[in-house]
């Protein structure tokens, strides 16, 4: 009777795979935002904090509409852009009031995706200004991968609640 040899490592390697791939994927807290999302959001109060202003406040209600935008980027529903502002703006006005609103976007396939993305917003006049207006004292900031590892982001800013 011939013996089978099975090599261990083609045993244990789709185990090893399973466990890592576990690893990798972003952990998502009990409100529902994951580590980039809350890191981006913790980086621009701390930039926001250093030239004197107050720090921007979570909203879920407006995190819910960020996040549907960058879902809907992610998988190329819509353009990456602005695109379907005033109607994202119009859902949240029915939960919350709201004075006045901004939005930035962006994406990047950077290893420290929160990091980057902040440096493009702060690098960029527009982006800078909505961050830095003292208007603003409410937002959502949601970022979602594509299939290709690229995050796209939307921080959608308000003035009132």
């Amino acid at each position: 009777m011939k013996q089978l040899k099975i090599n261990r490592f083609f045993l244990i390697a789709p185990l090893l795979l399973l466990f890592a791939c576990n690893e990798e994927r972003e952990a998502v807290g009990p409100d529902g935002r994951t580590e980039i999302e809350i890191r981006a959001l913790e980086l621009i109060n701390t930039h926001r904090s250093s030239i004197g202003l107050s720090p921007l406040e979570h909203s879920p209600i407006i995190f819910e509409e960020a996040r549907l935008h960058s879902a809907n980027m992610a998988s190329k529903q819509v353009a990456f852009g602005h695109e379907g502002f005033s109607e994202r703006i119009n859902r949240i006005r029915t939960q919350l009031t709201i004075n006045f609103s901004g939005e930035n976007v962006a994406f990047n396939g950077s290893a420290t995706p929160a990091i980057t993305v902040v440096d493009q917003w702060l690098a960029s006049d527009g982006h800078r200004s909505n961050i830095e207006n003292e208007r603003f004292t409410h937002c959502g900031l949601a970022a979602v991968a594509d299939n290709n590892g690229l995050y796209y982001f939307t921080h959608i800013l308000v003035e009132g609640q």
